[in-house]
């Protein structure tokens, strides 16, 4: 990508014989977008952004104007804490955007939502973030304190994108635009009263409006819900600090904890005013996953003990994945049909999932990964 040049911009469109005006408010736009930083690209409109991505200008006028749905679905089983088993597996959609959508969501992440910095207390979706890494800000809890975001990805709605895009010094159309290319509106099967945006008359007939979300498994979406939610994350920062509380959020998983004296009264109390803060911000908790953990109790954050000096593996990673070494070590079980008991798709899909588990066993416990390591290489996997 070519860094902006005003000099050059300027003899070019001098050459070209541009309306002092046009080159006027182009310069303001540009100086816009280098005020907020001097990396982000200076793009002044969809046929520019077109011609920075190679793609077709009325394609992008045609996903921005909502003239047809450039995504399909696909049905992915959940990602797991590393404790989970096969069995308590769910699922969730994964929205594919067609190739030439994509190449542009990739071009957009690229040179410019890899630009902003998260704030410190998200912990996901980063190029060094780790569960690890994550579950460490919260060692030797005494109490440990975790909200769920109810439909995280569907609660960032098309208004706080174009804010992004705003706040970075792009042009109010163009932030609108980029907000289009990178939120989806909901499908008939999908349609919620979360993605309603207003029901108005007309011609005496009430017709309802929708509006765009964040889909998961758009290359933009991770980065541009950690940047819509910087206000939320300072916010909270804010009032976990007041009580005494370390902060962090790992995508929808909001998590506090503290070394210090607490109390299920002062816990409850905090657990509601994040209630309020989630409210304003558009979001709701999934109140039946609000836990709250006192000094006795077991503290696992994102799959991970965290009452002593380093996060443990829990008991439920050790026994889930040593079971199922154990059965496919069995002469008379093996891996095949291991695999099958446990609805696996596919012997790949057994092994994918395990070699997971097991490189995530060697980041918090080298000795016992690197064990588990050589007995699954021994098994006798089918050719």
């Amino acid at each position: 990508m070519t860094l902006w040049d005003s000099q050059a911009y300027v003899a070019g469109a001098r050459a070209a014989s541009v309306d002092q005006k046009v080159v006027a408010a182009a310069l303001g736009h540009a100086n816009a977008i280098r005020s907020v930083s001097r990396d982000l690209p200076v793009i002044f409109t969809l046929a520019h952004l077109a011609k920075m991505c190679g793609v077709s200008h009325r394609y992008l006028i045609e996903v921005a104007d909502r003239g047809s749905d450039p995504y399909r679905d696909y049905i992915a089983k959940k990602r797991e804490r590393p404790q989970a088993s096969a069995v308590s597996r769910r699922y969730r959609t994964i929205c594919i955007p067609d190739p030439e959508l994509k190449k542009v969501q990739r071009w957009i992440h690229h040179n410019i939502l890899s630009k902003i910095a998260p704030h410190p207390a998200s912990t996901a979706y980063a190029d060094n973030s780790t569960l690890l890494a994550a579950a460490s800000r919260h060692v030797n809890a005494r109490w440990l304190v975790k909200i769920d975001i109810e439909r995280f990805f569907e609660s960032i709605k098309e208004p706080y994108v174009a804010s992004v895009f705003e706040r970075l010094g792009y042009p109010d159309l163009l932030s609108f635009q980029f907000a289009r290319l990178c939120t989806r509106l909901p499908t008939a099967k999908s349609r919620k009263e979360i993605f309603r945006r207003h029901s108005k008359p007309t011609n005496g007939v009430m017709k309802n409006e929708w509006i765009g979300f964040l889909p998961q498994g758009a290359p933009t979406s991770p980065q541009l819900a950690n940047a819509v939610m910087r206000r939320f994350d300072r916010r909270i920062a804010a009032l976990s600090k007041k009580a005494g509380l370390r902060y962090s959020r790992y995508s929808d998983d909001l998590i506090f904890s503290t070394r210090g004296h607490f109390s299920r009264d002062h816990a409850a109390t905090f657990v509601h005013e994040v209630y309020d803060v989630l409210g304003a911000h558009g979001f709701e908790a999934n109140r039946t996953k609000t836990s709250v953990a006192a000094p006795g109790a077991r503290k696992v954050v994102l799959g991970l003990l965290v009452d002593r000096d380093e996060p443990r593996l829990t008991k439920e990673f050790r026994s889930n994945i040593e079971t199922h070494l154990h059965y496919m070590e069995r002469a008379d079980v093996g891996p095949v049909a291991h695999a099958n008991a446990r609805k696996f798709d596919s012997i790949i899909g057994l092994q994918n999932h395990l070699f997971g588990l097991i490189a995530f066993a060697r980041q918090i416990d080298r000795a016992y990964g690197d064990e588990l390591k050589s007995r699954i290489r021994a098994i006798a996997w089918p050719a």
